[in-house]
């Protein structure tokens, strides 16, 4: 069952912390998402006024709502429909402590997000790291909290937890952060639920850090990167891969919960074939120096037509796929469930000038990880022209063996009998780092 919600941390699980970037793959995905009707969310610490360097992705991805405040603040499509304020006298005792301990502390209030004095350089340098912002210094008066983020050592975050009476809060490794007492993500995310009338075990979560262990654990589906830390990783129902190879994409294909793929590899790309792809396929495709190998040497002579329907065929068992190198599309990959746990596969590099650069195994290496690691396969085969001498060589360095050659097995479109070569690789036999 694909879920109704899903939640995203920020930084480490959306974001790259250290790039300020989202990956590519992580946008078209949720994009995804959201066109197949799933609410998506960012559940963060961040406070209203902290989005800085993500505001511009506020704006460009589909988000439907926000957790934010460490769960003390709900936005829904750009309404705030809950705020969790803090007791009045734990607030008071927590500036108090602070200024009599020169502690940097930056408040989240109703309305506004302040810095309480002139933050030191190592504190203004850490908000312009992380988000490419820093609040504006307001000396607290009075104002309802909903969080509180401090710049402190653990003793001092344990004095302040020992001395308030309705308190909750996260300790890092250089900071703490407070909010009403029961008050995180996850009380955040099932109040957020609760008002749009979702069931908790419908929703699905991304987090890397301290502060996201309990979000994984009350939702359906908990999912830690791959770059988490051990105690996240320990909570999860899933550890995907980090944040910078694509792991939210790759996590959502493995739950089967896009209709669709996308693998990358640096300034590789592997996705599945649309519509907008014909133009190139129907190019490569009749194309009889491109399909020589394939055993076509006047081409498929296909029509626009023909080559649509071959894409609407797509599914997890059966795919066209595009290769990318940067913004160029240079080849494409097909692979096909033959039995259970066995998948047959091809694959052609088409642009000229993108051929003998060792491409190939590079995207071969995509494909197989995507089929041995997601769509469980425990075998993979291949066919391959006897006098494809490269091509041999390359599947033979990944793992292929089984080597069995059938002579004259087989006739070209312009007559020739050709001969052909068969592999079959397990996951075993598959040599992932060569």
């Amino acid at each position: 069952m694909k879920p109704k919600a899903i939640f995203f941390d920020i930084d480490g699980t959306l974001m790259n912390t250290e790039k300020g970037v989202i990956p590519a793959s992580t946008i078209q995905a949720i994009e995804k998402l959201h066109k197949q009707g799933i609410l998506v969310f960012v559940a963060t610490s961040r406070c209203n006024g902290e989005f800085g360097n993500f505001n511009k992705y506020l704006e460009e991805i589909p988000f439907d709502g926000v957790v934010s405040c460490g769960g003390g603040m709900l936005t829904y499509h750009g309404e705030i429909i809950n705020t969790e304020a803090m007791n009045e006298n734990d607030v008071r005792k927590i500036i108090d402590y602070c200024d009599e301990h020169n502690i940097d502390i930056r408040y989240q209030s109703e309305h506004n997000c302040h810095l309480h004095k002139e933050p030191i350089k190592s504190v203004y340098d850490s908000f312009i790291y992380f988000y490419d912002y820093c609040p504006s210094t307001k000396a607290y008066e009075n104002e309802k909290v909903v969080n509180f983020l401090g710049f402190g050592t653990a003793q001092h975050y344990h004095d302040i937890m020992n001395m308030c009476e309705d308190l909750d809060g996260v300790l890092y490794s250089d900071a703490f952060e407070f909010t009403k007492k029961d008050v995180n993500k996850a009380y955040g995310i099932k109040k957020m639920c609760y008002i749009l009338g979702i069931d908790i075990q419908e929703v699905m979560a991304f987090g890397d850090a301290e502060n996201d262990i309990a979000m994984l654990q009350a939702v359906g589906i908990g999912v830690a990167m791959g770059n988490a830390c051990d105690s996240c990783k320990e909570a999860a129902d899933f550890v995907t891969k980090r944040c910078d190879e694509d792991g939210i994409a790759y996590a959502l294909e493995y739950f089967e919960i896009l209709d669709d793929l996308y693998l990358t590899d640096q300034v590789l790309c592997v996705r599945q074939a649309t519509t907008n792809d014909v133009d190139v396929l129907l190019k490569w495709w009749n194309d009889g120096k491109v399909m020589a190998h394939a055993g076509f040497p006047n081409g498929l002579h296909k029509t626009a037509d023909d080559i649509k329907k071959e894409i609407a065929l797509n599914n997890r068992e059966k795919r066209r796929l595009i290769l990318y190198y940067e913004d160029q599309r240079i080849g494409e990959m097909s692979y096909i469930k033959i039995s259970e746990g066995i998948f047959d596969f091809g694959i052609k590099i088409c642009e000229e000038e993108y051929q003998n650069r060792h491409l190939g195994p590079r995207y071969l290496r995509l494909l197989f990880d995507y089929l041995f690691d997601v769509l469980k396969a425990t075998k993979i085969i291949l066919d391959t022209d006897l006098e494809n001498l490269r091509a041999q060589k390359v599947y033979e360095r990944l793992g292929f063996t089984n080597k069995e050659i059938h002579y004259n097995s087989w006739t070209n479109d312009i007559g020739e009998l050709r001969s052909s070569v068969s592999y079959t690789m397990t996951i075993n036999d598959y040599r992932k780092d060569v």
